[in-house]
């Protein structure tokens, strides 16, 4: 019986030995199949993540600027920003221009490269020599107006801006010779920095170059407005009645008599005279109406109040009355037409 006994339990711990190990076993590797499984896992999620960031950065550094070099300069202030190119330098092929001429006959005639890159520079000022007309409608931006023909008064009121620049004079284009003759009078008026835009406005346009509109200082807007009545027309004075003249802005109305127009009267006014107002009018008022229409007359006011009220009443509510025009006009000395052969035409 004890032998009995003894196998028994040998066989039961046999039985507990064999099965123990493969029990280990098993849970080892179901262990360690979860911990790859989860070290897989991690790596994927990590893996993403690092891509996921990767993409991130390389997006943010698209939009962000790239650091400028030192030899660009940096805009530090918005007024820097809105200044013109003052810092960027003339390329040495363009160098001559800064060269003063000698003669008239060696100023430079230069194209649309010249030009931008002196207008890029800084160093240049434009001088547009079209009319004003045409110079308030659309002109090189930072231009100046100086029509060719004006007189010398005109040149000493841009004296500061001309100084210590190049001069580049232009019109309309090839076969213009207005900015040519501007271009003269300058030189002869002691500045030698001079250059000739031979493409001039047509060729900056076509390139698509900055350009800009004219706008009145703010002390003449009124001259543009309409009337509120007829009882309202306002008076202008002598500075303001030039003004328009000179940017050939209003139509100029003589209202006295044949006679006395034929002796006198504002350089290019045109007549509408008091003793054939109803016969003239009519030729003119769809003329008229396209621009603010100056009124004068040779005495008191009556025959300048009488068209205007005319003019008011039919449509052209820009009239404008210039009140003891010729003895302001002449003692100014504006531009006048005189006859010499009319008595009292020199007084």
């Amino acid at each position: 019986m004890a032998k009995k006994t003894a196998k028994k339990k040998a066989k039961k711990t046999v039985k507990k030995s064999a099965v123990k190990p493969a029990v280990k076993s098993s849970v080892k590797k179901a262990d360690y199949s979860e911990l790859v499984k989860d070290m897989v896992i991690k790596a994927v999620i990590i893996s993403a993540a690092a891509l996921l960031i990767a993409l991130l950065y390389t997006g943010i550094r698209v939009l962000i600027p790239a650091k400028k070099s030192a030899a660009e300069p940096v805009i530090e202030t918005q007024a820097e920003a809105v200044k013109p190119a003052e810092t960027k330098a003339l390329p040495g092929k363009f160098r001559y221009l800064l060269k003063k001429s000698s003669s008239k006959e060696k100023i430079p005639k230069i194209h649309i490269e010249e030009a931008k890159a002196l207008m890029d520079s800084g160093k240049a000022v434009f001088v547009d020599t079209r009319s004003a007309s045409m110079y308030d409608d659309a002109h090189i931006k930072g231009a100046i107006l100086i029509p060719a023909g004006s007189p010398p008064e005109k040149y000493k009121e841009y004296e500061q801006a001309l100084k210590d620049k190049v001069i580049v004079t232009y019109c309309h284009g090839v076969g213009c010779h207005l900015a040519d003759k501007v271009a003269n009078s300058l030189f002869d008026m002691g500045y030698k920095k001079l250059a000739i835009f031979f493409g001039g406005w047509n060729e900056w346009t076509q390139a698509g170059y900055p350009v800009e509109k004219y706008e009145p200082p703010a002390e003449f807007k009124r001259l543009f407005e309409e009337a509120a009545s007829v009882n309202e027309i306002p008076k202008i004075t002598l500075a303001e009645a030039y003004f328009l003249y000179e940017r050939q802005k209003a139509n100029f109305v003589d209202a006295g008599r044949k006679d006395q127009y034929m002796e006198r009267h504002i350089q290019s006014a045109i007549t509408i005279p008091a003793d054939g107002i109803n016969e003239v009018l009519p030729r003119y008022s769809g003329f008229l109406i396209q621009k603010p229409t100056v009124i004068y007359c040779h005495g008191r006011g009556g025959n300048a109040r009488n068209l205007a009220a005319k003019l008011y009443e039919g449509g052209n509510k820009k009239v404008l009355l210039f009140m003891d025009a010729l003895p302001q006009w002449e003692k100014a000395g504006y531009p006048m037409f005189k006859n010499p052969a009319l008595k009292g035409a020199t007084k």
